[in-house]
């Protein structure tokens, strides 16, 4: 598939990002008002949540693209709207991810439909949906973030690049 070209926008890299998550990793003040350790703190839930991808259905689908700092290295990993990482997705930095390493991960993120098949999560979501055109999808699909403002703008563009190879896929073939 082809991939978008603007490389200002895919170079973007929020440095700030960084510091938001050292000052996440300070103790809570609830540890000190209730005398609880940092272990009574769900180890699923830590992080700063850097993208949201909503998708327009009746059950209120989504995904989050959650940032943790961990000693000096920075993991990034993907979740399901239950907490659940997803498919055990899981990348990890040397420092703050460009918009083109978070970009890259919402576009190329697989689901497994069989041990032997698999295919990008947003492709399947298109097609599943049934979405026939590139407004419907533009309507269903829509991505957030304070992080990474540019990151909807970069997959509706992706998206016109690549809408022809997308709507040949047929999804009976898994």
């Amino acid at each position: 598939m082809k991939s978008v070209n603007d490389r200002k926008l895919l170079d973007y890299k929020p440095e700030y990002l960084v510091d938001e998550l050292k000052l996440q990793r300070k103790e809570p003040e609830a540890i000190y008002k209730h005398n609880q350790t940092e272990d009574d703190f769900d180890s699923e839930t830590e992080g700063i949540e850097i993208v949201t991808i909503v998708f327009n259905s009746s059950i209120g689908d989504h995904h989050t693209i959650m940032s943790r700092l961990e000693n000096t290295v920075i993991e990034i990993e993907v979740r399901d709207e239950y907490g659940q990482t997803y498919y055990n997705y899981k990348s990890e930095y040397n420092s703050t991810p460009k918009q083109e390493d978070i970009f890259k991960i919402i576009v190329e993120m697989k689901i497994y439909l069989s041990e032997e098949l698999d295919i990008p999560y947003l492709i399947f979501i298109i097609r599943y949906n049934e979405l026939k055109s590139i407004k419907e999808i533009k309507d269903f699909i829509k991505i957030y973030s304070a992080y990474y403002p540019d990151l909807n703008y970069l997959f509706e563009n992706w998206l016109v690049e690549n809408f022809a190879e997308i709507s040949m896929i047929d999804l009976s073939d898994f």
